[in-house]
């Protein structure tokens, strides 16, 4: 995806972008917000006063909570290089920051038209990926791996690997869009 804006009736591409990074939230009870993320498959810590949740791909969190009246409160989108955040920091006049977040690296902090925020960041530090469970044999199209035996998968919550998609709620798309390269 590449990070764009409207100029004067055009999408013009500032960078692009390399994946979506994390979520950022607000809920008035923070062990009540990690039974819900452990349960849902993600892996929870605190840092700073802050509830973090990661998947096992090896990023430093996919989701942060902070305490607060129930509210998204933005998303971050990562960028290949400190460099793209230059270009961002230079077109939208704003300073590129230090992250105190996990992971560390640098930051961009930006508002979409609608007044979400938006951090774009580059240059965390990534741990391993975790070890996944092995595969449950299913049946495919092409191939019988179960023939005649049930499935039993054990019960607990989803392996979350990493954030895949986020979904905004915004007041012209249009305007808000961020375009495909």
């Amino acid at each position: 995806m590449a990070w764009s804006f409207k100029a004067k009736g055009s999408t013009v591409s500032v960078i692009k972008a390399e994946d979506i990074a994390f979520v950022r939230f607000k809920a008035p009870d923070l062990a009540e917000m990690r039974t819900f993320l452990e349960e849902f498959g993600l892996v929870c810590f605190e840092h700073q006063g802050k509830l973090y949740g990661r998947g096992t791909d090896g990023a430093p969190f996919a989701h942060v909570t902070e305490q607060g009246s129930p509210a998204f409160a933005g998303l971050g989108i990562r960028a290949g290089s400190r460099a793209d955040l230059d270009t961002l920091a230079e077109r939208d006049g704003v300073s590129v920051q230090t992250a105190d977040t996990p992971g560390g690296g640098w930051f961009v902090r930006l508002h979409d038209p609608d007044g979400n925020v938006v951090d774009v960041v580059a240059e965390q530090s990534w741990s391993s990926p975790d070890a996944l469970p092995a595969d449950t044999p299913i049946n495919s199209a092409s191939e019988r791996r179960r023939l005649r035996s049930s499935v039993r998968f054990p019960p607990g919550p989803s392996h979350v690997y990493r954030l895949g998609h986020v979904v905004l709620n915004v007041g012209d798309f249009a305007v808000t869009r961020i375009a495909s390269a």
